[in-house]
């Protein structure tokens, strides 16, 4: 008579029953479908003798340590169903995630740093979720997917509205004290029954890879090149562009052969305006020049005698305290915008009271006085500060007149 085949489950031997018991130790263990006596490795894909030495020696070698560390590729069957049915999967809402992070940063300006150990902090916090525990992103990632997909979304987004809609440009250059000049570029439309201005390019003026127009120099050809390039690669039509605004440099604003005039020929009809802002810094920056040149060095001298010491800014507390005065501190004049000229009179007059008994202090003490002692001890430079502290006000918080 044949004999008949056992079930592997029904064996009765000890070292088959022991190898069950072993499943539980080693995960990755697994019976023999050839022989109830022997193990297989589901990893390695090593069949085994069923004996605790061999097993521990296969689990310290270094081809199981090093299958059991590489990732797996092969999806479960829980994601195989998820994306079936059209849910996403546990990657797919990993990277969902990981954008809407990189969005949460930019909007409130964080920076890319945070996001080295932001993955980490979710993933302790939240350690029964899916989601965290497949967030992988660090600074570079962070970076990457900012510049690479959040914004060419928000730039295809803007130029679909662009060309359906009217729309004006606002073009400035960059003033900073960088090697690198810059122009950026904003549209403004209409939008759900309201005015929106949003942000549409920063365009290099210079670059290394042309040499011509270094050579050139930032003209208002060079200027208009680029600003038309920038639209014509989102396929935005010129058409559209129904206003033109910016600073009243000649560049921009000149009658002849400026950024303007060039647009007034190609979309005529277009509406120019010159930025108030720069008209308004302009008429005040001239008006100022009238005044004695000690109160602007007034604002400068009080600034500096205070600023680097904790001493004295500790001494002048004692005066603020004294008189009742708001702890603020003394602001320094900006030297290339005059309308910020407003915000220091106006905290120069405000600690007024404490700054003249702070520096007659200093001289009855007979330390060694500089200009800010002498002058802050003198009534008349009040009276001085008090007329630019009105009229820079009134320039400053002028509105439109609606019509």
């Amino acid at each position: 008579m044949a004999r008949v085949p056992r079930i592997i489950g029904q064996c009765d031997n000890p070292r088959a029953i022991t190898l069950r018991e072993w499943e539980k130790k080693f995960p990755w263990l697994k019976p023999s479908t050839k022989n109830p006596l022997k193990a297989v490795c589901h990893k390695c894909k090593v069949e085994l003798t069923a004996e605790i030495t061999p097993i521990k020696l296969h689990e310290k070698s270094a081809k199981h340590v090093q299958y059991c560390a590489a990732p797996s590729t092969s999806k479960t069957i829980t994601e195989l169903f998820a994306s079936a049915k059209g849910q996403p999967s546990r990657s797919d809402a990993a990277k969902a995630a990981e954008i809407k992070l990189t969005a949460w940063m930019m909007e409130h300006n964080i920076s890319f740093r945070a996001s080295d150990h932001l993955c980490d902090v979710l993933k302790d916090s939240f350690p029964d979720s899916e989601i965290t525990r497949n967030l992988k992103m660090k600074r570079t990632k962070c970076q990457s997917v900012c510049k690479n997909v959040l914004a060419k979304c928000y730039k295809e987004e803007l130029a679909e509205k662009l060309r359906h809609n009217k729309f004006s440009i606002l073009v400035d250059e960059s003033t900073d004290v960088t090697t690198s000049q810059n122009v950026c570029i904003v549209a403004r439309f209409a939008e759900e029954a309201a005015v929106v201005s949003k942000f549409w390019d920063l365009l290099p003026i210079f670059s290394s890879d042309n040499l011509e127009g270094a050579s050139e120099g930032a003209t208002s050809n060079r200027i208009f090149s680029s600003i038309m390039k920038s639209l014509s690669d989102f396929v935005v039509p010129v058409s559209n562009i129904i206003g033109f605004g910016s600073d009243g440099c000649r560049t921009m604003m000149g009658k002849n052969n400026s950024v303007s005039s060039k647009f007034k020929d190609l979309c005529p009809g277009i509406f120019i305006m010159k930025c108030i802002c720069h008209s308004a810094h302009l008429c005040a920056s001239e008006a100022c020049k009238e005044l004695p040149q000690e109160v602007e060095q007034l604002a400068q001298d009080v600034h500096n005698s205070l600023k680097h010491s904790s001493k004295r800014l500790a001494q002048f507390s004692e005066f603020q305290d004294f008189t009742g005065a708001v702890k603020y501190k003394i602001l320094s004049p900006s030297r290339t915008r005059w309308l910020s000229l407003t915000a220091v009179v106006k905290r120069m007059l405000e600690q007024w009271g404490p700054l003249q008994l702070y520096f007659t202090d200093l001289n009855l003490q007979q330390c060694k006085t500089n200009t800010a002692v002498k002058n802050a001890c003198e009534n008349l430079h009040k009276v001085i500060l008090l007329f630019p502290g009105f009229c820079v006000t009134q320039v400053h918080a002028a509105k439109p007149v609606s019509g």
